[in-house]
């Protein structure tokens, strides 16, 4: 394997030729075609009809001009990189599964709770049950929106906190009532409640 074939892996090689990706599919900078490329980390191939663009990530990095030769401490440093970035979003990804897994339990108990109140309104322990369900609920969905709606350095400081910096950043998303993000360029409220 050459280091151009590590050094750079087919998205960043596509996106180098002015493709538009989307997902596992991109525009064919060839064409012009649009979402005719299928690729994976090695390989990709244009689907349309009369367009031979297809290869390798070493052909693509030879046809775009990139440098042949990186360093092995380089090709090194870019490959602790990448998998600390996997290590860091497999994080992410189980976290936000057992989220939804919690917030889908409290919607459930919410539910039992709020049948317990429609049989008898003067139910303790429908009002405990519907009064948790509720909290930890707006818990759950403000760690979610800290996890999937803030830019990926604000996401990193929040897995990588503490225990009490995390509750605290928590608190703060429910006291605002959410958060901000920047989507295509302009500031945009996630609401956070039940």
């Amino acid at each position: 394997m050459s280091t151009a074939q590590i050094l750079y892996s087919i998205p960043e090689l596509l996106q180098k030729a002015g493709a538009t990706l989307r997902g596992r599919r991109s525009s064919c900078p060839r064409c012009q075609g649009q979402r005719t490329v299928s690729f994976n980390d090695e390989v990709y191939f244009c689907h349309h009809a009369g367009c031979d663009f297809s290869g390798n990530n070493f052909q693509l990095a030879k046809a775009l001009g990139l440098g042949w030769y990186v360093s092995p401490e380089e090709v090194r440093e870019r490959r602790r990189a990448r998998k600390a970035a996997q290590v860091v979003a497999a994080r992410i990804k189980s976290e936000t599964f057992s989220l939804r897994v919690q917030h889908h339990e409290l919607l459930d108990i919410q539910s039992a709770a709020e049948e317990r109140l429609k049989a008898d309104p003067n139910d303790a322990v429908g009002r405990d049950m519907k009064s948790f369900a509720e909290r930890e609920r707006l818990e759950v969905l403000a760690e979610l929106a800290l996890l999937e709606d803030t830019p990926p350095a604000e996401r990193l400081a929040f897995i990588n906190s503490g225990k009490p910096k995390r509750e605290k950043a928590i608190a703060g998303v429910i006291e605002a009532g959410g958060l901000y993000r920047i989507n295509n360029g302009k500031q945009q409220f996630i609401e956070v409640g039940c």
